[in-house]
């Protein structure tokens, strides 16, 4: 069991331990334990209350802050956090790498998606098959074989 979880689990059991003790000073264990235990509950809900609402927000703000085990969850969630930005730069970068490489590209090229639709292409390839720049994002390539067969028959 990592440290932090019998760093929680000790301090739980002090704070149970501690309720059931005032509960006995004053004639009532069980209820010191209740207090003791709504307090614990009270506590870990107002924590999954701040990280709901943080990720409601669209993580919009900083991350809430907490201690014990609510620590190690928000600095979990930070590590994905920064990790799926890096991995967004990392796509972004190679998109631009790929828009630069078509563009660059002395043929006609052309690129599509999974449903051979075109999603790019460099000039020389609209001039070799009569695209418009417009009608890229509209034009499947199975429509525009029909179309370019259709026209030179």
């Amino acid at each position: 069991m990592p440290p932090v979880w019998l760093r929680v689990l000790f301090q739980h059991g002090m704070v149970l331990i501690a309720g059931a003790l005032i509960g006995w000073l004053y004639d009532g264990l069980l209820p010191g334990l209740l207090v003791a235990t709504v307090a614990l509950l009270a506590w870990h809900v107002y924590h999954l209350y701040l990280l709901e609402r943080w990720l409601r927000t669209g993580k919009g703000g900083p991350l809430p802050t907490g201690n014990g085990p609510w620590s190690q969850v928000i600095a979990r969630i930070k590590s994905i956090e920064l990790r799926a930005r890096d991995n967004r730069r990392a796509w972004a970068s190679l998109a631009k790498e790929i828009r630069a490489s078509i563009k660059a590209f002395p043929d006609g090229g052309v690129v599509l998606n999974r449903d051979l639709e075109i999603v790019r292409c460099n000039k020389t390839a609209r001039q070799l098959f009569g695209l418009k720049k417009s009608a890229i994002a509209e034009c499947a390539l199975t429509t525009w074989f029909v179309i370019r067969t259709l026209s030179a028959i």
